[in-house]
């Protein structure tokens, strides 16, 4: 688990592409558009919406040897199948909070979870930008749970996808707040939501360690199919304007030291 939290962007001066999938023709598209990491999931189900133990299994199947791949499950007070009992080892696992902002049980149930899970397979933590809307806990309850419970990795989502993307719903001040928090706790930043080209350079100064989008990816909205063109032209972007945002950094600290 240690070695793959540590395949993060920073030592190449990018953050890692993680793109969500609903089958394996979708999954091998993202991996043929060069994604790093495959995240499966049920788009028609919501922010986190699980896909069915047998798309999991055929996507494991054909992609699990050479690539990582990442399970959403729903949300927490839904439930849904776990991936231990069916063999399968994603290299991570997240559930939604949504809904339970003003239940005080929580905290056991996330912990429950997460001792389900296989042990090869690293917990996500995830806070959603529009609280409101998801009755979530609030993001430093669920950093601090988090990282009590052993997740290496926060990932800030929507959880509306219908009403704007991240910076819609939080500003990027707020944003930093956030990220540094889970710094704190030792924990890597995933950013999501509805992420478009026109926010990556907004998103890249937090110097998230992985973006994870659908949409941008898809040949139309984020119902439709991820296009592999969609996706390498997605992840040459994200190269680019990183090398930018490096440069820039470079630029002031030498201009700071003269």
């Amino acid at each position: 688990m240690s070695s793959l939290i540590s395949q993060t962007g920073h030592s190449s001066g990018y953050p890692r592409i993680l793109i969500s999938v609903r089958d394996v023709v979708e999954a091998l598209a993202a991996v043929e558009g060069r994604a790093d990491i495959i995240d499966i999931k049920d788009p028609a189900k919501g922010s986190l919406g699980a896909a069915s133990p047998e798309v999991w299994t055929e996507i494991s199947d054909r992609i699990g040897g050479s690539h990582s791949w990442s399970i959403a499950m729903g949300e927490l007070e839904h439930g849904s199948p776990q991936p231990k009992p069916l063999g399968l080892t994603p290299a991570f696992a997240k559930v939604g909070l949504a809904e339970l902002a003003d239940t005080k049980q929580w905290r056991q149930s996330w912990a429950e979870w997460r001792e389900q899970l296989p042990a090869t397979t690293a917990p996500v933590a995830v806070a959603y930008a529009d609280q409101a809307t998801a009755r979530c806990p609030a993001v430093d309850e669920i950093v601090v749970t988090g990282a009590s419970m052993g997740c290496q990795v926060l990932l800030i989502d929507t959880f509306d996808k219908s009403h704007g993307g991240l910076l819609d719903h939080v500003r990027l001040e707020e944003l930093a707040v956030w990220c540094r928090l889970a710094r704190r706790h030792r924990m890597r930043i995933a950013l999501a939501g509805s992420l478009s080209a026109a926010d990556v350079p907004n998103v890249l100064s937090l110097r998230p360690d992985w973006l994870a989008v659908r949409g941008a990816v898809c040949t139309g909205n984020r119902n439709s199919s991820v296009c592999r063109q969609k996706v390498s032209d997605f992840v040459d972007s994200v190269r680019r304007m990183s090398r930018r945002v490096v440069e820039s950094v470079d630029y002031s600290v030498r201009i700071a030291e003269t």
